[in-house]
């Protein structure tokens, strides 16, 4: 295998575990719409 396809592969299984923990926080508790909102802006930038 060779460098460049490893590195595509580590970065890959970076940002499924990003994307994953993501998904998780964002369906993962109850909250409240302020909340929800507050956090849509901050992932929004």
């Amino acid at each position: 295998m060779s460098h460049a396809s490893l590195a595509r592969k580590h970065l890959e299984g970076a940002h499924a575990a990003v994307h994953e923990a993501a998904q998780r926080s964002m369906t993962g508790l109850p909250r409240s719409a302020d909340e929800v909102g507050a956090r849509m802006r901050e992932f929004a930038g």
